[in-house]
């Protein structure tokens, strides 16, 4: 049986999934890739702001993440069109925690 060399990793994915190790509970594996294949800005804002805005960690800043994320893409010439807005991010994670506020009472 003949097992394929395991596949490098170049600087992005290295760095996102180093971002991301800080959010605890979060499926590093899995969220990488989705990031990865967005093809457009406001994707990668959309899909951090669904699935990163309210997560559990000190040092980890969703939009912060999001706009070097998009800029660390753009440098290494994997096309993202379009423009994004950031603030959206912040929006998504007031309504979450403005949610989660009524739920409690």
């Amino acid at each position: 049986m003949v097992v394929a060399p395991a596949k490098k990793k170049d600087a992005l994915t290295i760095w996102t999934e180093s971002q991301l190790s800080s959010v605890r509970g979060l499926d590093v594996a899995m969220i990488v890739p989705l990031l990865m294949g967005a093809s457009t800005a406001q994707e990668v804002v959309e899909f951090v702001a669904d699935n990163l805005s309210g997560t559990l960690s000190n040092t980890f800043n969703p939009r912060k993440f999001a706009e070097e994320f998009i800029q660390r893409r753009k440098a290494t010439g994997k096309t993202l069109t379009g423009s994004y807005n950031v603030g959206l991010i912040s929006l998504v994670s007031r309504r979450r925690r403005r949610t989660m506020d009524l739920k409690k009472s």
